[in-house]
């Protein structure tokens, strides 16, 4: 700090540097988040339909005889 409190020119351009750096690093992380979210949806989008395939089927024959344990 420079006299009577008041920060000298240096230390105002440091803070100025650093409050820059700051905002530019929260836009790309914030840029970045988003292309990461498109990207995971067009990856999704991009892989096929899986088949509804059971894996375990029942008998739904009533007049089936009933298999013995």
């Amino acid at each position: 700090m420079g006299m009577g409190g008041v920060p000298s020119d240096r230390e105002a351009r440091r803070s100025m540097h650093r409050l820059l750096a700051a905002g530019l690093t929260a836009i790309l992380a914030a840029a970045l988040a988003v292309g990461a979210a498109f990207g995971i949806v067009a990856a999704l989008h991009k892989t096929p339909e899986q088949p509804n395939v059971p894996l375990v089927t029942f008998r739904t024959d009533p007049t089936a005889p009933n298999p013995q344990p």
